[in-house]
């Protein structure tokens, strides 16, 4: 064999060499990258959207541990259940709520099959569980774990399911308490401020021991004086409140205000379960009565402080209902009669 003979020899094994050390690696890595695609894959798949009508759903119901919540549609409205006490829920957050679940994606691929879920607490006993259930009877549940903090999502699951996905979840899937979805506004139906013309107080300081004493019994009217430009007989002067058998200007914008207060206040949960006797509305402690402009009277009773938290069982006329209401809202109601007057 000659050298040119040699060199072609040696040129054909350094190939066949480095195809097999090629085709090992191939080998080698594919399995790798096959494995490492199940996770870390974002899918945008909608993981209940061929399946879920929100026009069809009849309840939703969140729970996680001891806590649940359970929306039902009544009539095309949705209820919330307080333990068998339905109250009305806010209708366009659940319609939202549904519209959301519908729209859900997947999200990324964590993990195909999860060997433990309690690292996501996507488990049974840290999860939230949300289940909607149609009008056909058949339900749809998702399980909502922890939040990831760095991506500001959340792990979640089918139930079943072994795959853990990461995907953005509203806020209120997570919300297991029934006020969270309850109606709490203590006057629906007053618009604005400009809706009320007179408010009454009656009563005492509802919170004594606090620096301030809050004087109530004073009635105060929204009235139309004549204009002040005689010249003009088209001139018409902005109304005025007036406090009765007071001499004194009130201060418009300190009535406007509790006036918007009033149109804008909302409870911070339901209480039942209570005599009047346990709650004080058996002779409440102060009043706050306000007539509106469809000519419909009000009232706002304000008995004992609860047990926990800053709040005082109170009750609204022509409703059973007991609301614990908050006293920075009461505050807000309840103004002290000196303060009202221009000095």
């Amino acid at each position: 064999m000659n050298l040119k003979e040699m060199m072609t020899f040696r040129n054909k094994v350094i190939f066949l060499g480095t195809l097999i050390v090629l085709l090992a690696l191939v080998l080698v890595i594919t399995p790798f990258t096959r494995s490492t695609a199940r996770t870390g894959r974002s899918d945008n798949t909608k993981l209940f959207g061929s399946v879920v009508k929100s026009t069809l759903a009849q309840s939703v119901t969140l729970s996680k541990g001891g806590k649940s919540v359970n929306l039902i549609k009544e009539d095309d409205q949705w209820i919330v259940d307080y333990s068998g006490n339905p109250v009305m829920a806010d209708g366009e957050a659940v319609e939202a709520f549904l519209t959301d679940f519908k729209e859900l994606t997947a999200g990324r691929v964590v993990e195909r099959k999860a060997s433990d879920l309690s690292d996501y607490e996507l488990n049974d006993e840290a999860a939230v569980r949300i289940e909607i259930r149609d009008n056909r009877d058949k339900s749809f549940v998702l399980l909502v774990g922890k939040e990831d903090e760095s991506y500001q999502k959340r792990f979640i699951r089918l139930e079943n399911g072994e795959t853990v996905y990461e995907t953005r979840v509203p806020g209120d899937f997570t919300s297991v308490e029934s006020k969270d979805w309850a109606v709490l506004d203590l006057f629906p139906g007053v618009e604005g401020s400009s809706d009320i013309f007179r408010i009454e107080t009656a009563g005492v300081d509802p919170f004594p021991g606090d620096d301030s004493e809050i004087r109530l019994g004073y009635q105060l009217s929204l009235v139309q004086e004549d204009s002040a430009d005689d010249a003009s007989a088209d001139a018409v002067a902005a109304p005025v409140w007036k406090m009765a058998d007071e001499p004194r200007e009130v201060q418009k914008y300190q009535a406007d205000t509790v006036a918007r207060k009033i149109a804008g206040a909302t409870a911070y949960d339901y209480a039942f379960g209570l005599t009047d006797e346990e709650t004080g509305l058996a002779a409440p402690v102060a009043v706050l009565t306000f007539h509106s402009a469809d000519m419909t009277v009000r009232s706002l009773e304000v008995g004992s402080k609860a047990a926990e938290g800053d709040r005082w069982y109170c009750r609204v006329s022509g409703d059973h209902a007991v609301y614990l209401v908050a006293k920075t809202t009461l505050t807000g109601l309840f103004k002290d009669r000196d303060a009202l007057l221009k000095d």
